[in-house]
């Protein structure tokens, strides 16, 4: 790998390098991000500004160490690939739970019948 990357030092220059002044706040925030995905909850950008917010106050950052959420925030989506989807009509209102209870008894159903 060190002979490839010494032969293409070029290939590494293409992306900048991220700068982390708190590594804590955006392990803490990756640990919420991840809780929340995985209890299927919808998330937006206002919200990671304030568990952002709520994790500097809890870890102590002075002040002088704290960037703009909205920069914060777009940087950390930016890394982990995070995009808002606007959800429209009913999609917003709908209960997982019941959602994942049908698509199992469907598949069930159709489990009967060959393809």
């Amino acid at each position: 790998m060190e002979a490839w990357i010494n032969d293409n030092s070029n290939a590494l220059s293409s992306k900048q390098p991220r700068i982390v002044t708190r590594p804590d706040v955006k392990y803490a925030l990756i640990l919420w991000f991840r809780h929340m995905e995985n209890k299927h909850k919808t998330m937006t950008r206002p919200m990671l500004w304030e568990k952002q917010k709520i994790f500097k106050d809890e870890f102590g950052v002075p002040e002088k160490e704290r960037l703009s959420e909205e920069a914060c925030v777009s940087s950390f989506c930016k890394a982990y690939k995070i995009c808002e989807h606007q959800q429209h009509g009913e999609a917003g209102s709908v209960d997982s739970e019941t959602v994942d209870a049908e698509q199992k008894y469907c598949c069930k159903i159709l489990a009967k019948f060959t393809p």
